[in-house]
């Protein structure tokens, strides 16, 4: 019988240590986001233009994405990638191609460990 549990107690286990793992690379880019829009000085909402607007709320669903995965698992990675596909699209359409280098793709990066984690532990 103490080899039976033994499956569920490693699966339960490998679930903690990547829903932690999901939750520290999810603080990490919300900390860079941070960082990048304090770098930048700020900004007026009301001169954006709209393919700012449009890049912006793409930008907002996965920060907000990201934080929810810490409560929400599920919702939280799901919202980053509905977030990014978003960022990604709206770029193509407003200047005619896609978005250079793996940066934005590997902001899924914590969406993806936290469907991962949310599988683990369900």
């Amino acid at each position: 019988c103490k080899n039976e549990r033994r499956p569920v107690e490693r699966q339960k286990m490998i679930g903690k240590i990547v829903r932690w793992l999901a939750r520290i690379t999810a603080a990490l880019m919300i900390a860079f986001f941070l960082l990048f829009f304090i770098g930048e000085g700020g900004f007026c909402v009301l001169k954006l233009t709209v393919r700012e607007v449009f890049l912006m709320l793409s930008m907002l669903t996965i920060i907000y994405g990201l934080a929810e995965g810490w409560n929400n698992e599920k919702n939280g990675g799901l919202l980053t990638i509905v977030g990014l596909i978003a960022f990604y699209v709206f770029n193509k359409i407003f200047s005619g191609c896609w978005p250079v280098g793996p940066w934005f793709a590997f902001m899924a990066f914590p969406a993806v460990l936290s469907l991962i984690s949310w599988r683990l532990n369900k």
